[in-house]
């Protein structure tokens, strides 16, 4: 069963000449943990808020459940539609405590039972009596993540969920909510704008652009086949070099030389596309091989991530040049200046087209 399907719904806010939404269907599995992934005015949050029943669409139809809650003849109230939301800012009430917090809302007849449920699903038994300014940032959000929760909600939404959190504490909680959301069975959408947070956390990620979606696909699909250039770009660093599809369609030819590809679509022979180069699929050799005729550069920059090492390094071309972004071990022994060779991993180039 669809949890979520949306279809060709559009959204268009007063004194905007574009649509925030345009024309936009999607279907989220039920039990799956969905990323809406995209910069700011790609439209993300509007979809949020239309399947909460914040905002109104123009047209298009939105079903729960199978359960019509938005469309020509019908609207459901938001506090009808058993969706569970978890703000931005968490949204807590200062003056109430952890079980106050999770039981607002929530008053059927096992309250207190549901309330201890929950906390313990959070990791936070024997917290119910603190206030939220007593709690960190990571345990505010699980408060918030709990009172969505209490109420069984049909989906649950939640809103950039880990922008008001430190690097170190993202990490931990990206983690953490995968495992409380799977553990309770929940069908999630999130939206976020941050590649690293959808990359790690989502079953799905739905990509977006201007109020249209780019590419949906699980995270291994968006980050090794990008759709197009923007998701190419936008989910991750990437080496785009142009060039044309060989007569088999099996590989493509640059200003760098041919290399095997990989891709979804059916490029035609002769087509122009960008062939999409992660930075961990190149490989740097020091010392350059005789019998061998690789990429050959000199390394630009060096960046120290703790990671990685971030190479830039500036290879020739039949009309110039081009800088490629390499990453390698953080402990790999190279310096600015140096000549070297780049080879790129077996299967590692996808095709991408313009978008």
């Amino acid at each position: 069963m669809q949890a979520i399907e949306l279809w060709a719904v559009t959204k268009t806010y007063p004194g905007t000449a574009q649509p925030a939404v345009a024309s936009l269907s999607l279907a989220v599995s039920q039990g799956a943990l969905v990323t809406l992934l995209g910069p700011s005015g790609s439209g993300k949050t509007t979809v949020l808020r239309l399947i909460a029943g914040f905002e109104r669409a123009d047209a298009g139809e939105i079903l729960l459940t199978d359960r019509r809650v938005s469309g020509p003849g019908a609207w459901v109230a938001p506090e009808r539609r058993g969706v569970g939301m978890v703000f931005q800012d968490y949204a807590l009430f200062p003056h109430l405590t952890v079980a106050r917090n999770v039981g607002f809302g929530y008053r059927g007849p096992d309250q207190a039972e549901r309330i201890r449920e929950v906390l313990e699903l959070v990791a936070l038994t024997g917290y119910e009596t603190r206030y939220p300014h007593e709690l960190s940032g990571g345990q505010q959000q699980r408060v918030a993540l709990a009172r969505a929760l209490a109420r069984r909600p049909v989906v649950v939404l939640l809103d950039e969920p880990f922008s008001n959190l430190d690097a170190a504490l993202r990490t931990h909680m990206r983690l953490e909510l995968r495992r409380i959301l799977k553990a309770a069975g929940a069908t999630a959408l999130l939206v976020s704008h941050d590649q690293a947070d959808a990359l790690a956390i989502s079953d799905r990620i739905v990509v977006l652009k201007g109020g249209t979606i780019q590419q949906v696909g699980s995270p291994q699909e968006i980050y090794q086949r990008p759709a197009n250039r923007f998701v190419a770009t936008f989910v991750g660093q990437s080496n785009l070099l142009a060039g044309v599809v060989d007569n088999e369609g099996a590989a493509v030819i640059t200003d760098l030389g041919v290399f095997a590809c990989r891709h979804d679509h059916a490029y035609r022979p002769g087509e122009r596309v960008y062939a999409c180069i992660r930075p961990d699929s190149l490989e740097m050799v020091p010392e350059l091989p005789a019998s061998d005729d690789p990429v050959q550069g000199t390394i630009l920059s060096l960046t120290y991530t703790g990671q990685a090492l971030d190479a830039v390094v500036e290879v020739r071309t039949v009309d110039g040049s081009q800088q490629l972004l390499v990453r390698l071990p953080s402990a790999a022994d190279v310096r600015e200046g140096q000549v070297v060779a780049l080879r790129v991993a077996p299967e590692a180039v996808a095709l991408v087209g313009g978008g």
